[in-house]
């Protein structure tokens, strides 16, 4: 299939009503830093030191996709006592790979994270460049940009993916907000969800200004509805 690279400046909008939850079969990431405290991905059960900053993680899950979205903003979630939900990296852009046992629609992928406005170095995440494989074969590949969300603490961001076709993996490079400081990336869930088989014709907007002109450069192949490991 024909790959195309676009450019998508992102919105915040809802998801559509009775989209389904598709779980990767596991991912491989780049762990956390430490500084204050740690920021590992601490449940991660695949392959990897996860008490090694930076080490790398393959062939398991841990936090990123263990359904616990952090409330809390970061000093409080990562301190004493708190559920330590976040993983964390300053001196990289993060790429976790997720990996699906069969190709999989995925119609949008979610991003929660701490924007805590530059407390303790930690800020929001201003762009997401994505890539996506079948058997091998890049069939997607886009760069999404995302303003300062309004307020501070956590938030989530929204990659709409609806013209991408059946994909078995997905790469997220997850850029720290560079202003001549140093800034952490903050993420305690990564979402992929597929749209409802036959949803209203208003409930899922296309994210962002170039979306349409993307739509209409390519056009998706065959798209399976399967569902791999999925949580409603």
């Amino acid at each position: 299939m024909k790959s195309g690279k676009f450019l998508t400046v992102a919105l915040l909008l809802p998801l559509p009503a009775g989209a389904v939850q598709i779980v990767p079969d596991y991912y491989d990431t780049p762990n956390g830093d430490a500084g204050t405290y740690t920021y590992f991905d601490d449940s991660y059960d695949g392959l990897g030191d996860k008490t090694n900053r930076y080490g790398y993680l393959s062939g398991g899950s841990g936090d990123l996709t263990d359904g616990v979205i952090a409330t809390q903003p970061w000093p409080v979630e990562e301190g004493p006592g708190g559920g330590k939900a976040y993983v964390g990296w300053i001196d990289a852009d993060p790429v976790p790979v997720f990996h699906f046992a069969d190709p999989a629609v995925i119609d949008s992928i979610v991003i929660h994270q701490d924007d805590a406005d530059g407390v303790g170095g930690v800020d929001h995440i201003p762009r997401v460049g994505m890539s996506a494989w079948r058997d091998g074969t890049v069939v997607f590949d886009q760069e999404y940009f995302f303003s300062d969300p309004a307020g501070t603490g956590p938030t989530a961001i929204t990659l709409d993916t609806s013209a991408m076709p059946d994909v078995d993996r997905i790469a997220l490079r997850m850029n720290r907000l560079r202003d001549g400081r140093d800034h952490w990336v903050f993420v305690s869930e990564i979402q992929f969800f597929q749209a409802d088989a036959i949803p209203s014709p208003a409930s899922f907007g296309l994210l962002g200004l170039g979306a349409l002109t993307a739509a209409g450069l390519r056009r998706r192949g065959p798209r399976s509805r399967s569902r791999p490991r999925s949580r409603v």
